[in-house]
């Protein structure tokens, strides 16, 4: 605990430090303030957790074996003759690309469409721990997999590549249902399309969007708690969820005032003592 809090710390010194020197330099580029700076600070100690913590694995691995247990009991108990689907987000619920957040908060950035590409092109994810393993049972019981996904359609072969080389069950390509450009990233149509040909039996997700388009929308903190437990009986059971502290449409009520910076926001909806 202390050595990574010492990381922390000096990276952190090392980002000012950055700033600053960036503030006295004669140069024709934007000079970056000690606000904008630390944008992506946050992500310092949630990505560090991802990738560094045995909590995060253990929580993962739990996740997905109680899914496991969940998965058997929802085919004894489906309600039509459509053949049982397991419906699944992609990024930080079967790939980890906590990676990319830990580029971001190294150089400082935030996220746009560009870079992300860069990095699904790269093929380079990770398992988000106990995610195979579960697939592998979803489709020894003949439950078919289905993954709805808000990456674009021109990401898919870089996914299906990404999956196979770390040695995903093999899915067919039109059971990827990817995010066209202009569309919403409500996933709701979505699975209405996946649920004419199949029952779905479960779905997964890091976003409680990925399980309910009742997420999607803006709404205060208090309203998507509310909301939250008002779902109380499929958590764990029809809705299996894994945790991402580095993003999510949770950020929404928090970063709603467009008059402060993203940080300034954060900062505001801390609750202190």
């Amino acid at each position: 605990m202390k050595k990574s809090i010492f990381f922390i710390i000096a990276i952190a010194s090392l980002t000012l430090l950055a700033c600053q020197n960036k503030g006295t330099e004669t140069t024709t580029e934007p000079v970056a303030t000690n606000a904008e700076c630390g944008e992506s600070d946050h992500l310092i100690n949630a990505t560090l957790w991802m990738q560094h913590s045995a909590e995060y694995r253990a929580i993962c691995l739990q996740t997905y074996k109680i899914a496991k247990l969940a998965l058997a009991e929802n085919i004894k108990n489906k309600q039509t003759d459509k053949p049982a689907a397991v419906v699944l987000d992609i990024d930080e619920t079967v790939l980890d690309n906590s990676y990319y957040e830990a580029y971001m908060a190294a150089e400082a950035t935030s996220f746009s469409d560009s870079t992300w590409a860069i990095w699904t092109a790269k093929a380079d994810a990770t398992e988000v721990p106990g995610a195979i393993d579960f697939l592998k049972y979803a489709q020894s019981i003949g439950v078919e997999i289905i993954f709805i996904s808000n990456r674009y359609p021109e990401e898919l072969d870089a996914t299906m590549a990404n999956m196979k080389k770390l040695g995903f069950p093999e899915v067919p390509a039109e059971n990827f249902l990817m995010k066209e450009k202009d569309a919403s990233s409500c996933k709701k149509e979505r699975r209405e399309k996946v649920s004419e040909k199949y029952e779905i039996v479960m779905l997964v997700g890091d976003n409680l969007g990925d399980h309910s388009e009742a997420f999607d929308e803006r709404k205060t903190k208090g309203d998507m708690l509310e909301e939250t437990d008002g779902i109380i009986d499929q958590l764990g059971t029809r809705y299996i969820v894994l945790p991402n502290p580095t993003y999510g449409t949770w950020e929404k009520p928090i970063l709603a005032d467009k008059e402060k910076s993203s940080r300034e926001n954060r900062i505001a909806a801390l609750k202190t003592f």
